[in-house]
């Protein structure tokens, strides 16, 4: 008997099912840590997707806190290159204005270079709005005055309806008084509650 177990075909044969053993538990080992694995990201995915909502949650909240006709009120009063048309003001009342000067401070006076909107069309949701707004006239304002706009756009309170910036077109000129200024068009999507 002795010799029989010493024989290497039998000691294989002994040794098959406890390495088929391990094998057998090695694999579902792997396969548990892999499913641990799918669990841990879907549990990312989901902790993502409840933060997603409750930042839209916060947003549609600040939209309908917000006040309904913000853009008209916050960018109707700026005055776009108020330190030229003062200028130009002062310039005209020492001396007799050239008609050049004249028709640029006539310009700079009138409702054609001010933010005004117009309603292109609106979409409703279940919850919101959208009004898509395009500049009534393409206005002209210096850097200051463009930075100011794009901070009033750009705001980032959740306590006003959500402005989305759909088109906005910049050239950079040249006045007659030799000024650099840009000349803008913009295009608005404006988020409000219903």
């Amino acid at each position: 008997m002795k010799k029989l177990l010493s024989h290497p075909l039998i000691l294989t044969l002994f040794l098959i099912p406890a390495l088929l053993s391990i094998l057998i538990f090695e694999m579902k080992f792997q396969n548990l840590q892999q499913f641990h694995e799918i669990l841990e990201k879907e549990a990312l995915v989901a902790c993502a997707l409840k933060e997603k909502s409750k930042k839209q949650k916060e947003i549609l909240l600040g939209i309908q806190k917000g006040p309904t006709n913000h853009l008209s009120t916050s960018l109707h009063s700026l005055l776009p290159l108020e330190g030229e048309r003062k200028r130009l003001a002062a310039i005209s009342t020492q001396k007799k204005a050239s008609h050049l000067l004249a028709e640029r401070l006539e310009f700079l006076r009138s409702d054609q270079n001010k933010l005004v909107f117009l309603e292109e069309k609106r979409e409703k949701g279940k919850e919101f709005q959208e009004v898509y707004l395009k500049l009534k006239n393409p206005v002209e304002m210096d850097e200051n005055d463009l930075k100011q706009t794009l901070g009033i756009l750009e705001n980032g309170s959740t306590e006003k309806p959500q402005i989305i910036i759909k088109e906005f077109d910049l050239t950079k000129k040249k006045t007659i008084s030799d000024e650099e200024v840009f000349s803008i068009n913009l295009q608005l999507i404006q988020r409000e509650a219903l």
